[in-house]
């Protein structure tokens, strides 16, 4: 069984071109919602572009879940095919992966991504059930990894 990562996308660009996108999202999201599966907008046999659960959250984002990693693949094919930036903050628990993918309408891509030094600075604590960082205490880990990585992407880490 796959283990699931989450992404969160926002697209940036033309509004009417964004519109695009948002609307391409939508027809597989209902597409995904009457198979119960998977959706893809690109090759049906690579399961790296594949998206589940997908929530449509604005005009010029949504969530949605893959399998094992981003689904950085179909995310490159919409900015490209429609000359929007798209940006990715992704997060797969199971095998410590979080990070920020980003990718222009040229195709021009960027991936940052804590390693597991940076991942593993987040504690949990099986007594309390919470996580630590820099001091404080969470029931989720989230907030901390993104800190760790705004950190890291400004150059402040």
């Amino acid at each position: 069984m796959a283990n699931w990562c989450s992404n969160y996308v926002s697209i940036h660009g033309d509004n009417d071109k964004i519109k695009e996108v948002i609307d391409e999202i939508k027809r597989l999201k209902i597409k995904s919602e009457e198979t119960n599966r998977g959706v893809t907008a690109i090759n049906e046999n690579d399961e790296y572009t594949y998206m589940f659960d997908i929530y449509i959250i604005d005009d010029s984002s949504f969530e949605c879940e893959s399998k094992w990693a981003p689904s950085i693949n179909s995310l490159r094919y919409f900015a490209t095919k429609y000359g929007v930036t798209i940006h990715n903050r992704y997060h797969e628990p199971g095998m410590l992966i979080y990070g920020e993918w980003e990718c222009d309408g040229d195709g021009n891509e960027s991936d940052i991504w804590l390693d597991d030094e940076e991942y593993e600075m987040v504690e949990y604590n099986d007594e309390t059930e919470l996580y630590s960082y820099n001091g404080r205490e969470s029931d989720c880990d989230v907030e901390f990894l993104e800190e760790i990585l705004n950190n890291k992407i400004n150059g402040s880490n």
